[in-house]
């Protein structure tokens, strides 16, 4: 058990430095629940993840879901290093947007129109948006024990112990 409280350590000790600066020591809640402490990650590739001690760990949560293809494909890197070479955009119109939304339309026989979100809680909201405005309805179903993101409306129940909110505040 030495070996592995050890193995643990320098985690424990950005755990603390953390802490000083950022809210719960983690910038998702989550993760500051991990034990014996969360994980501090160096570097990922495939379906691993080292930490800043050089512990090796399969990442079976895949990200949280957006890394089906694993950490660092090729295919992906390539393809972010053109968009790089071409510069960095921020609140413009680029082709790239069109030509996405046409191959997700293509792609599923449900999607007739593409909005773009930066985050999985922005993606809820608009859901919920589109939800109230097409059924006229103001209350929605959410599942007990998930997580809906960070929004008032979705951010309670959590655990399946707690129906309540999940913070306070």
């Amino acid at each position: 058990m030495a070996s592995y409280e050890t193995s643990f350590e320098r985690a424990s000790t950005y755990r603390s430095r953390a802490l000083k600066t950022l809210a719960y020591g983690v910038s998702s809640t989550p993760r500051g629940t991990q034990l014996p402490a969360p994980i501090v990650a160096a570097r990922a590739e495939g379906a691993h993840i080292w930490d800043i001690a050089g512990n090796r760990f399969v990442d079976f949560s895949v990200g949280y879901g957006p890394m089906i293809l694993g950490h660092s494909p090729a295919c992906v890197i390539d393809a972010v290093k053109v968009q790089l070479d071409l510069g960095l955009r921020t609140a413009s119109v680029h082709e790239g947007e069109a030509t996405l939304a046409e191959l997700i339309c293509d792609t599923l026989p449900c999607a007739e129109k593409c909005a773009f979100v930066s985050s999985g809680s922005e993606a809820v909201h608009l859901a919920l948006r589109i939800a109230r405005a097409k059924t006229g309805h103001q209350r929605v179903i959410k599942f007990r024990g998930n997580y809906h993101g960070w929004l008032d409306s979705v951010h309670a129940a959590n655990s399946v112990s707690n129906d309540g909110p999940s913070t306070v505040g």
